[in-house]
């Protein structure tokens, strides 16, 4: 009596099309929500050195610390 070895199981090639398009839809994603927290970086930065004194001295901050945050680039936490 002979044995069947299992065959690996390879996908069609259509399903694998699916895969190839969910793996681009969710980078595209999670480039989108890359680029929306860059966005909020650079908009929270600018506000944040157009903030009045009496504001600085509530939130704790001094104008090094202020100053320093703001120098960041947006890519950077």
């Amino acid at each position: 009596m002979k044995t069947l070895s299992p065959r690996p199981h390879l996908p069609s090639p259509s399903l694998a099309g699916s895969f190839k398009r969910l793996d681009l839809l969710q980078a595209l994603r999670r480039l989108g929500r890359l680029i929306l927290l860059w966005q909020s970086r650079v908009h929270d930065r600018a506000h944040l050195a157009q903030l009045d004194p009496h504001l600085r001295r509530d939130l704790g901050l001094t104008d090094a610390q202020i100053a320093e945050e703001v120098r960041k680039p947006f890519w950077i936490a």
